[in-house]
């Protein structure tokens, strides 16, 4: 996970990182590991998840939410996090826009990262989500490029590999 995280976060320093789809914490506590004490948050839909979250970051209990992202705007000041991080989220939202512009609005870049990047496959618009050989999920395909273009924003594809075929870092 470190040479993820290395590439997402090249030639950075964050102070502050928000991560959309915490669940229980996993990445943000793999981030505290590499760049030592970053301010962490996070949001998510499960609150058995962000239970577990704010057990591991006690100090930070009060920057975990449960929400549905789509309900806007988030009750989070404006560029409050240096970065914020969503990773295999957007492809279960119908309404990524809202979302994205969201996020640019609490953080002052977005890393996007997505297990794909719009190419259609046999469900026609749907990607398989899957764990191993198991298909736990259908998600979205969408063209990120496309999308992000479309909203006026700027982006650079910071590097392809597994796990992700794609990670952006957009801008305003």
């Amino acid at each position: 996970m470190h040479e993820i995280i290395e590439k997402m976060f090249e030639g950075e320093n964050p102070k502050s990182v928000f991560e959309i789809g915490c669940a229980g914490g996993p990445f943000l506590e793999q981030l505290r590991e590499h760049y030592g004490d970053i301010r962490v948050g996070g949001m998510d839909i499960t609150r058995s998840d962000l239970q577990s979250a704010r057990e591991k970051f006690p100090e930070y209990d009060s920057w975990f939410f449960m929400h549905n992202l789509v309900e806007t705007p988030w009750t989070i000041p404006d560029k409050h996090y240096d970065v914020v991080f969503c990773v295999g989220v957007l492809m279960y939202i119908f309404e990524p826009e809202k979302v994205i512009r969201e996020c640019l609005r609490i953080g002052k870049k977005l890393i996007l990262a997505e297990f794909h990047n719009g190419n259609l496959d046999e469900y026609g618009g749907l990607t398989k989500v899957t764990q191993g050989e198991k298909v736990v999920g259908i998600g979205i395909t969408r063209n990120y490029c496309e999308l992000i273009k479309k909203m006026g924003l700027k982006y650079e594809v910071k590097s392809y590999g597994p796990p992700f075929k794609t990670i952006f870092e957009i801008y305003e």
